[in-house]
């Protein structure tokens, strides 16, 4: 399967170092991380059956790159409105739950 890249963030000429975030530690992280992360999880996410995934991660930038990630790999992405369990739990049969890009 093809992967999609709409993780491009416009312009396909635009400079891999230009910073997307900051993170927790302050490390600035640019697009070319950002189009590294959203490959790997897309590639990962693709090799899974579920077709629904529901994006529970608390990490902004995490949480973007596998928003992206899930369109790319033709994933159906569902935001919970919130990480309370009893909300999480009673959506799971919905989608199966993502809270670590790092298990994939």
């Amino acid at each position: 399967m093809m992967l999609k890249e709409p993780w491009s963030l416009g312009s396909s000429a635009a400079d891999p170092r230009t910073p997307v975030c900051l993170d927790a530690d302050g490390v600035v992280l640019n697009r070319a991380d950002m189009a590294a992360r959203v490959r790997a999880a897309a590639a990962a996410l693709s090799a899974l059956p579920a077709r629904r995934r529901m994006l529970a991660l608390e990490d902004p930038f995490d949480f973007v790159c596998a928003l992206h990630a899930a369109a790319a790999s033709g994933k159906e992405a569902l935001i919970p409105g919130n990480f309370q369990g009893g909300l999480l739990a009673d959506l799971s049969r919905e989608g199966e739950l993502l809270r670590d890009l790092d298990v994939l």
